[in-house]
């Protein structure tokens, strides 16, 4: 699949487009189709490093709280 991600924090130039595996459902789950994903401002905060270490991915992150 496509998607937007980043490898270090910091402003809107670390984004970089990438090819990211396609997802698969666990017993109890499923894969949903999106084709617009927001990106909130805790994912901004995120991507500059200004969130709680706790509540940060590990790189890559692929950025992205909401989708229809």
């Amino acid at each position: 699949m496509r998607a937007i991600q980043y490898d270090r924090f910091g402003d809107y130039d670390v984004l970089g487009p990438a090819a990211a595996p396609e997802p698969a459902a666990s017993d109890g789950q499923a894969v949903v189709r999106v084709t617009v994903a927001g990106v909130s401002p805790s994912d901004n905060a995120a991507r500059l490093g200004k969130l709680l270490t706790g509540a940060v991915r590990p790189f890559p992150v692929i950025p992205g709280s909401s989708g229809a």
